[in-house]
């Protein structure tokens, strides 16, 4: 039953036996444009979503022409039928003076899908605050529920259903989620843009969050077009010329757009225009890809990816293609402590012919580790293998053919701890073959990608003698190069490599760019004691910092965070290094009450190693902004540690568990290898009651890799009342430190 629609009169239409949810309510304009609110039942949700469809006029569902879909994600304090009262609507007619959906439906064969970003944290609650992100308040998870929704668009209505005639854009948090979702979907989506969304938001299933920002997911977006609308007079614009740093620099078909506007969805028509025109003239999808994940599982072009990960992460998928791929989990982007305690399953696309037998390589660049093992593909033609989180290059190659897989496995800076602008600096490579034949006189050369405007490559050639399979090889002389552009944060280089059979390898990799600046002298190690600080943008605060001793010098062992003083107060700071006694983990200080917009300052914690030599002068750069609302003065510079002492600092722990299966896990931090982990267990319910339970990194059941620092022990039963056992952990290292960590028997 279709009812009829007259004129610019509302219709509204009851059907018995139909929910109240599934309400029919529409509007016929005069200029033949149809505006309908919908609900649908959505699985994924378990509760009816609301749309608003805008339908050109044209459109008549007995007739066999197709539409492309543009989808439209609000932003806070909206809904899909519109903006608060007051508040600029987008809607029809004289809305925001006719630059609106109505109006370039009208004109343009096309149709507007308006999701409904609406959150309650219970029912009956009038939320403004959309789409459960920053903060994670519900079990909604919106990117997953956007496949369903095209799914069910594409069902009811006359779409054309592929990619390429696919669009997402965005305004404020609902343009985040454009380019989220859009980033997510490479396979759904054709062309992403957002109306000044911001660039960071606290993200992901509600049991375990993670910070996510746009700026590290590039590699999400190659294959599609990407435009960025952005104001003078923004709010968020100091954010947005942040990530603009990376993208402009590293991104082939970005399209950042100033207007003069303040906060909203300026340029609206000229948006939903370059939508039409990416419809006319669609990016392919690349043969190889990359894709970054904050879900456990999740598919990506035919990849289904599992993990048991329950903590904050990020899957990361790199050169993705029929001769294998890169894979790893870490803990932020983009060089976070990777997860690797783990366990992944990774079921490839049907990229083989079925039933056949492959011969796989795992190489871990972590550990220095090679696996290889015959594998056969399934009777779609797809593989599957497990492995953890660490870093792996894998290679397939047919049991039969005999074929060397060169990839790039890691770069290194010659002569210099990082690269900035303006000064010469030497990069070796290194790289894997992840085949089966050796590989001679392998040659090495670099480009500039794209225009070459942001960087003069001065040595571009170099060479390998030969990398047998499974090995890693090295560019025997740095090649040089020069960043000429002082405000990008990373450039991208092209990659060519040749072998004396004549065969080729192309790809192309970024580089992180250290902004200049000069060397301070007078800045402060806290290393596990209260400092006086800036943090939340502008709020003076004691805050205790680190872990160590207390007395302001770098030891072995210690976990350290930075401060550089600012106008008489000290900041804590943001520090790049790629020297091996240290690892970098971070914190976030989140500036949300200072402008509004859910971004966060990044604080490095570094953890100096136990064997680290105590004469050991190591270069830091730092960085952190200064708030200058609505844009941010970046400051950075040098500093040089200077470690001495040895190792007094006990392990630390990072979380401990009680699995369903009885398991308990404990995962610590140290600086060196730890010796001996124990749990004493009391039972406050029962008094006097408690237990021992001495936990093991040995790889041996129910621990699944050795050397991880992430200790097991089977401990049953599973009690029913969790709250009432307290843990004491008696931990001590390989240097003799120890400590009794107290924490709670959480269940996972």
């Amino acid at each position: 039953m279709r009812p009829s629609l007259v004129g610019s009169h509302v219709w509204l239409v009851v059907l018995l036996l139909i929910p109240l949810s599934s309400l029919l309510i529409g509007e016929k304009l005069e200029t033949g444009v149809q505006i309908l609110d919908r609900s649908h039942y959505s699985d994924v949700m378990g509760e009816d979503r609301h749309y608003r469809i805008f339908l050109p006029p044209d459109y008549d569902p007995d007739s066999e022409r197709r539409y492309p879909v543009i989808y439209y994600f609000h932003g806070w304090s909206q809904r899909y039928f519109g903006s608060q009262p007051g508040k600029t609507q987008y809607e029809k007619g004289d809305d925001n003076e006719g630059d609106n959906f109505a109006e370039f439906v009208a004109k343009n064969a096309v149709i507007i899908v308006k999701w409904d970003g609406f959150n309650p944290r219970y029912p009956g609650e009038e939320y403004l605050r959309p789409y459960n992100i920053g903060p994670v308040e519900t079990d909604r998870q919106f990117p997953p529920y956007f496949p369903e929704l095209v799914r069910y668009i594409d069902t009811h209505y006359p779409t054309i259903a592929d990619r390429d005639h696919r669009a997402v854009t965005g305004l404020s948090m609902g343009g985040f989620m454009a380019f989220w979702v859009g980033g997510k979907y490479p396979h759904l989506v054709g062309s992403v843009s957002n109306f000044m969304g911001s660039d960071e938001f606290v993200i992901g299933p509600r049991e375990f969050p993670v910070e996510y920002r746009h700026t590290d997911m590039f590699g999400n977006y190659r294959g599609r077009r990407v435009r960025h609308h952005m104001g003078t007079r923004d709010f968020i614009r100091g954010y947005h010329a942040r990530m603009n740093r990376t993208w402009d620099a590293v991104m082939d078909s970005y399209e950042p757009v100033t207007y003069e506007s303040e906060h909203g969805s300026a340029g609206l028509g000229d948006m939903l225009n370059f939508h039409m025109e990416a419809f006319q003239d669609p990016l392919p999808l690349p043969k190889v890809f990359d894709h970054i994940d904050v879900y456990p599982e999740f598919e990506v072009r035919g990849f289904q990816v599992d993990s048991d990960r329950h903590h904050p992460g990020f899957t990361i998928l790199e050169k993705v293609g029929i001769d294998g791929f890169r894979v790893s989990v870490r803990s932020w982007l983009p060089t976070g402590p990777l997860m690797d305690w783990v366990s992944l399953s990774v079921l490839t696309d049907a990229l083989y012919p079925p039933d056949g037998s492959f011969i796989l390589t795992d190489s871990d660049l972590t550990r220095g580790r090679l696996v290889r093992q015959r594998v056969r593909s399934d009777a779609e033609g797809r593989i599957r293998w497990s492995l953890d989180g660490a870093l792996h290059e894998i290679g397939i190659v047919p049991e039969d053919e005999k074929k060397p897989i060169l990839t790039l496995a890691a770069t290194e800076w010659a002569d210099r701890p990082w690269l900035e602008p303006g000064v010469p600096t030497g990069l070796r490579i290194t790289l894997a073959n992840k085949g089966t034949k050796q590989v001679r006189k392998v040659r090495v050369a670099i480009k500039p990608h794209g225009s070459g405007d942001l960087v003069d490559v001065m040595e571009s050639e170099a060479s390998i003698d030969s990398i047998c399979p499974g090995n890693l090889g090295t560019t025997t002389t740095p090649l040089r190069l020069l960043v000429t552009e002082d405000l990008t944060d990373r450039i991208r280089l092209d990659l060519v490599l040749t072998d004396d059979s004549g065969a080729e390898w192309k790809s192309d990799f970024p580089l992180p760019v250290n902004r200049p600046g000069g060397e301070v002298k007078d800045f402060v190690v806290a290393d596990g004691r209260t400092v006086t600080v800036l943090e939340y943008g502008d709020k003076l605060n004691r805050k205790h910092l680190g872990r160590g001793n207390g007395d302001g010098i770098p030891n072995p062992g210690e976990e350290i965070v930075v401060l550089v003083p600012d106008n008489g107060v000290f900041r804590m700071t943001e520090v790049t290094t790629s020297d091996p006694c240290l690892e970098v983990d971070r914190d976030s200080d989140y500036w949300g009450r200072f402008d509004h917009v859910g971004g966060s300052n990044k604080v490095s914690r570094l953890a100096i190693a136990s064997d680290c030599p105590p004469d050991r002068r190591i270069p830091l750069h730092f960085y952190f902004p200064v708030p200058d609302h609505p844009v941010q003065i970046p400051r950075a510079g040098q500093v040089t540690l200077a470690v001495s002492g040895s190792d007094h600092t006990p392990p630390w722990l990072e979380f401990f568990e009680h699995t369903k299966k009885g398991v308990l896990l404990a995962k610590l931090k140290d600086g060196g290898p730890i010796r001996t982990v124990r749990a004493e267990i009391e039972d406050r319910g029962k008094i006097g009651q408690s237990y021992s339970v001495e936990l093991y990194d040995d790889g041996r059941n129910p621990d699944r890799f050795a050397g991880d620092s992430l200790f097991s022990a089977l401990w049953s039963p599973v009690p029913n009342n969790s709250n009432q056992f307290v843990v004491k952990l008696a931990v001590t290292d390989a240097a003799g430190n120890s400590a009794i960590l107290e924490t709670k028997l959480g269940d996972k």
